[in-house]
């Protein structure tokens, strides 16, 4: 699913506060995502000091600010540094999809982590929409999180066996799941599975609200403070490229490269592209819900509504046409494709207003790659790999590297432990995509 990626700048404003910028306010302009042209950017200064902490977490996207809000909540004293703006990496580049259906689809997991693996990973991503849901509740973040039912619908080149298939791996998985020949809907998408329970949310009107709760809590935020240098002790020491220094009892490195991610990190895992397009639509054009179809690479699509004063204006989100970083250098052709694609399945649209891609790393195994760095000391963290599936395995990294920061099992973590070797994984360096669907 998309990932994430840019956001407004985070300074420090003086006098009354302007508004949200509207998506009016930004019409075709390229690069931008919808989430960043309807959000306030988040005021936090840059460090201009040396500090100590009992963590310190690099990478103010969701899986960063997931961690440093939840061990702040435990009462750690948190520093959290960011070499651009809150959100401002793939979390804001996101079509903003919370499933539990895994891009590298169930079949895939089961086959490389086994039956009681692609169980775990199910609950784990079904768990990550829920402390989303709660943390929503509990600290009052404006940020249009709702209940949505997905749709996994039929490509031109898949047989239907391959679509059942996935739905019996799906049910083993514990996933609520069920086949259709047509969904309950006016679209003509054909035979279809239908996932019960997914979600969607704003991306940065979320970890905007999660920074903000984060510092409620006695945490302390840096932007615009970039990290040169991570070395893992008794006490970590993270050096900044402004010469500043901050000791620690554990770091976490939410980035989403690692910045201090050795070869076997690397090896692990490859970058890839995807696309985005945000097509105004008259309301009620399409219904509300999240889609996804099973051509490599798939498309991915969702409705977003945008307030502007009292008036509301609704845009479907459209992703896919994903590709290794490096191979291509050819997105007005991306964008136009996707375009031509949501024309033949909506229907008729006018011109896109949006037009943003976003970076995703896909790991062999189709999981991210969370918990102790391999090869480094037992108090350096990584949470990286995000796999087309960024939001949901960046709560599940902030839940996760909390309780191993506090000393406490989980359930998850040989799962998603950068250091395993998993099973029938291909022996190569070479990564083919699990699916990508910008940052989750």
């Amino acid at each position: 699913m998309v990932r994430e990626a840019a956001s407004a700048k985070s300074r420090k404003r003086k006098g009354s506060p302007a508004k949200a910028p509207t998506a009016r306010s930004h019409v075709a302009m390229r690069g931008l995502s919808i989430w960043c042209a309807t959000a306030q950017p988040f005021a936090s200064p840059s460090l201009d000091q040396n500090a100590r902490a009992d963590v310190c977490v690099v990478g103010a996207g969701i899986a960063g600010l997931t961690a440093a809000y939840l061990l702040a909540r435990e009462g750690k004293s948190v520093v959290v540094l960011e070499k651009d703006k809150v959100g401002g990496g793939e979390t804001s580049h996101t079509s903003a999809h919370l499933s539990n259906v895994m891009d590298a689809g169930y079949r895939k997991i089961e086959n490389l982590h086994g039956k009681a693996g692609a169980r775990l990973a199910a609950q784990s991503h079904s768990s990550a929409i829920t402390r989303i849901d709660y943390i929503v509740a509990r600290e009052h973040i404006n940020c249009n999180f709702e209940r949505v039912d997905g749709y996994l619908f039929l490509g031109p080149n898949t047989l239907e066996k391959d679509l059942h298939e996935e739905f019996e791996a799906a049910q083993r998985a514990g996933v609520n799941v069920k086949e259709l020949a047509d969904p309950p809907f006016d679209l003509k998408l054909g035979r279809s599975l239908r996932f019960r329970r997914q979600a969607q949310f704003h991306p940065l009107k979320y970890v905007t609200g999660l920074a903000a709760a984060v510092k409620r809590y006695g945490g302390r935020i840096y932007t615009g403070t970039e990290t040169a240098e991570i070395k893992g002790g008794k006490a970590v020491e993270i050096k900044t490229a402004n010469h500043k220094k901050i000791s620690a009892g554990a770091v976490v490195v939410a980035t989403n490269t690692p910045v201090n991610g050795g070869t076997g990190l690397r090896a692990k895992q490859a970058a890839y592209r995807s696309y985005v397009i945000g097509i105004r639509i008259p309301t009620g054009a399409v219904p509300k819900a999240l889609y996804w179809d099973t051509e490599d690479p798939f498309h991915y699509v969702r409705r977003v509504r945008v307030k502007e004063g009292r008036a509301e204006r609704y845009f479907l989100i459209v992703g896919g046409e994903d590709h290794k970083m490096g191979q291509a250098e050819d997105s007005e052709h991306r964008f136009a494709r996707l375009r031509a694609w949501a024309r033949m399945r909506f229907g008729t649209l006018g011109e896109p207003q949006f037009h943003w891609s976003g970076q995703t790393m896909n790991t062999l195994d189709g999981l991210a790659l969370i918990g102790r760095n391999p090869g480094d000391e037992d108090n350096v963290y990584v949470a990286t790999g995000d796999s087309g599936m960024g939001l949901t395995h960046g709560t599940i990294a902030g839940i996760l590297l909390t309780d191993l920061i506090s000393g406490r099992r989980n359930p998850w973590t040989d799962l998603y432990d950068p250091s395993r070797k998993t099973l029938l994984a291909p022996q190569s360096s070479e990564v083919e995509p699990a699916g990508t669907e910008m940052v989750s």
